[in-house]
């Protein structure tokens, strides 16, 4: 049914995220054992159900965050399914939103295993709550109106503990956050490196905005302002989403925002955005025997 709903959209392929609301029950279980099994038991079944056509459907499988140990094992027994084309980060490995030096160990097995870590929208350290609740709008639903004010802070995070540098071949995608954002923030962060760092240090390494560019993506539903400013961004580094079947979507008529959103963009460019980046990052070809 998924594949015949994505034929009425014209979508060769696109890969699947748990429902927030299911994975924040999982993610903020405190009992361990329960914590994985549940983990455990929404990875199989995502993979059971994307391996009907692994060349159209990619897993993006939870990650544990009941500590270092569990997440790696979690890759290592994943990474070899077929339709598994990515990690999704609830907390930080270790346990917490505060990134620490010891999920270094969790980055190095995602890049070995070619797997990208994501964030959806942003990191939950509490069961779910019901942000809608009438009579007032709350802090969550105001956050999630907007959806990317947590990406700059998991962003900074990344790129100031030199878990990048230390770990060059992960890749990160913030998801459904937009980009429109991402030139500022790079702007500032590179402007406070060279303010906060001794002048032979800013000589000798990277710029925030250079580790940027080589290790984030983002997947936008619509962000004209970014399109328009997607040199800034990264060409390379832009993914488009239909967000189906949430409201978000424009099911099963996507390719008339995208023509609108689109228009003027260069053939190759627009290629890049709509395909090939996600071609390259999650390598749909690759893991279904075929060539790209």
């Amino acid at each position: 049914d998924r594949l015949t709903e994505m034929d009425a959209d014209a979508i060769d392929a696109a890969v699947q995220y748990p429902t927030p609301r299911l994975s924040h029950l999982m993610i903020a279980h405190p009992d361990r054992e329960l914590h994985l099994a549940m983990i455990r038991a929404y990875n199989d079944w995502l993979v059971e159900y994307c391996s009907h056509d692994p060349s159209r459907l990619g897993a993006i499988v939870l990650l544990p965050n009941s500590g270092v140990a569990d997440a790696v094992a979690e890759i290592e027994r994943l990474a070899p399914q077929r339709c598994v084309a990515g990690l999704l980060l609830g907390c930080f490995p270790h346990g917490d939103r505060d990134l620490a030096p010891e999920d270094d160990a969790v980055w190095h097995a995602a890049a070995a295993a070619r797997l990208p870590v994501h964030v959806h929208v942003g990191l939950v350290d509490e069961f779910p709550k019901d942000i809608y609740a009438p009579g007032k709008i709350t802090a969550g639903h105001a956050a999630g109106d907007l959806r990317f004010l947590q990406a700059p802070t998991i962003m900074v995070q990344f790129v100031m503990s030199g878990a990048l540098a230390r770990v060059p071949d992960l890749q990160i995608v913030l998801a459904e956050v937009d980009a429109g954002w991402v030139p500022y923030v790079k702007e500032q962060m590179d402007n406070r490196y060279r303010r906060r760092t001794p002048g032979a240090q800013v000589r000798n390494n990277p710029l925030p905005s250079e580790i940027v560019e080589r290790h984030f993506s983002y997947t936008f539903l619509t962000d004209r302002y970014g399109l328009a400013n997607r040199h800034r961004i990264g060409v390379d580094r832009l993914l488009w989403s239909s967000d189906f079947p949430h409201t978000g979507s424009d099911w099963p008529d996507s390719w008339k925002r995208i023509d609108a959103e689109l228009d003027g963009v260069p053939a190759d460019e627009r290629h890049a955005i709509l395909a090939g980046n996600a071609e390259r990052l999650y390598r749909f070809g690759e893991r279904s025997g075929a060539s790209v």
